[in-house]
């Protein structure tokens, strides 16, 4: 066994974890193949800065020649990543066993689902707050207008031509929505997507590969489904105060007598 130090290198996790800096000489033991335990200097030649937590926490990273040296484990290797038109010929070796790229990111795909889960409740929670308050706008709109209904009703204008005019005064103020709503998000959107969103330094303490910005990918479909979505609610939610205040008589409106 040499007795020199080995050089080594560790994450920026282990080093704030450990105390250890760039130069520090510190001794290790590990324990063989054959179950022997050994011990020897290193000393930290480099602090490297990753996103895995798996790469970083824990870990010391020294030259894989050395590491077999230790561990009396020459021509070993526990994982080796091939193309995929060679992975038949390692499966029929029998020495090699096949893990898919399914298998070994399944707890991250889990965490997905989760997540899409929870996002989608968020979302439906805020679209019901904003139709509530639409409802209710509308609602009050409609109440106070209620002598230019009866007017218009007494003038000859069916019900369902008013229910239909309001509907779409409710649609056309969704609209209104939307385009204002776009003028101030679509510059944040842009900037978002091309200098990504910082996230905190404790982020990776979560046990997933965070990056240090993320950047969001805005998709045509989730655009347009959105707009398609808000519109089509809007319209829905106008609907009904509308149709509801059509049943009013309007020769007691005109006459001031309808409550």
């Amino acid at each position: 066994m040499e007795t020199d130090t080995i050089p080594a290198v560790i994450g920026t996790r282990m080093a704030e974890s450990s105390q250890l800096k760039k130069d520090d000489i510190v001794t290790i033991r590990w324990r063989d193949k054959d179950g022997t335990f050994d011990a020897a200097d290193i000393k930290i030649v480099h602090i490297m800065n990753t996103m895995v937590p798996a790469v970083d926490d824990g870990q010391i990273w020294i030259s894989y020649d050395r590491l077999q040296s230790m561990m009396g484990t020459r021509e070993h290797a526990t994982m080796v990543v091939i193309q995929q038109s060679l992975v038949p010929p390692f499966e029929r070796a029998g020495v090699w066993e096949l893990k898919s790229l399914t298998y070994l990111l399944r707890d991250l795909e889990e965490i997905k689902k989760i997540q899409v889960i929870s996002y989608a409740v968020m979302y439906l929670l805020l679209l019901f707050m904003a139709l509530l308050a639409i409802f209710d706008t509308q609602v009050i709109s409609i109440y106070r207008r209620k002598r230019e209904i009866g007017m218009l009703m007494a003038l000859g204008m069916e019900r369902k031509n008013v229910i239909r005019l309001f509907s779409l005064e409710g649609a056309l103020q969704g609209v209104l929505s939307l385009i204002i709503g776009a003028l101030y998000a679509t510059p944040f959107l842009i900037l978002s997507a091309k200098n990504g969103i910082k996230m905190p330094e404790s982020a990776g303490d979560f046990g997933m590969a965070i990056s240090t910005s993320l950047y969001p990918v805005y998709g045509w479909q989730i655009i347009v489904g959105s707009a398609l979505l808000m519109l089509v609610s809007v319209s829905i939610v106008s609907y009904f105060p509308s149709r509801k205040i059509t049943k009013i008589e309007p020769q007691k409106v005109l006459a001031g007598r309808e409550e």
